[in-house]
């Protein structure tokens, strides 16, 4: 079965439909938190153990993860932008994501789920990684790189996303062709 990614528009629209509710700065919270999940491709618990600490030099580092892959990631414009604003909202906690809790991230998807017609059961918040491996796929980033970037274990799982990328093929028939030339023209 297919794993199911957001596409661009799709992010576009939680976003906005957190702007629309945001009365105090808390729902920005949380596009920040789903911003980062897109962009680092962390898993959730990854990210709400992330501390400032970790954030040494310009690169976000990954001691504690699932599969005991440690990984240091530069972040994107975006996700820098997200860091700054958490550090000026969040002065005195551990980390920009240690406000977040099970049940708040479960009460709030849930209630997305009910406001946002496209959104069904395949739509969870771990999908913000599946979206993350989806796009770097569809952008021709090698799944041996992607297999690195979300910290998998065997490169099996990165092979999940293969699909996304079918021109890869040709890019081997294409250096085989080349290579031919090559030899013809020698």
């Amino acid at each position: 079965h297919r794993i199911r990614y957001y596409e661009q528009s799709e992010e576009a629209d939680i976003h906005a439909k957190l702007r629309e509710w945001d009365a105090d700065g808390d729902m920005l919270d949380w596009s920040d938190y789903f911003t980062f999940l897109a962009d680092m491709g962390t898993r959730p618990s990854e990210a709400q153990r992330f501390q400032w600490r970790d954030y040494r030099g310009g690169v976000c580092h990954f001691e504690e993860t699932k599969n005991d892959l440690a990984r240091s990631l530069k972040p994107t414009a975006r996700v820098k932008g997200v860091l700054e604003r958490q550090r000026m909202r969040h002065p005195k906690s551990a980390g920009p994501f240690a406000w977040v809790t099970e049940r708040g991230s479960r009460t709030l998807w849930d209630k997305l789920r009910a406001h946002i017609k496209w959104m069904d059961d395949r739509t969870v918040i771990y999908t913000f990684r599946h979206t993350c491996a989806s796009r770097l796929t569809m952008h021709g980033v090698s799944l041996h790189r992607i297999k690195a970037y979300l910290g998998h274990k065997t490169i099996n799982t990165t092979l999940r996303y293969a699909h996304l990328a079918p021109e890869q093929v040709n890019i081997a028939t294409e250096a085989l062709e080349t290579i031919h030339q090559q030899a013809l023209a020698a």
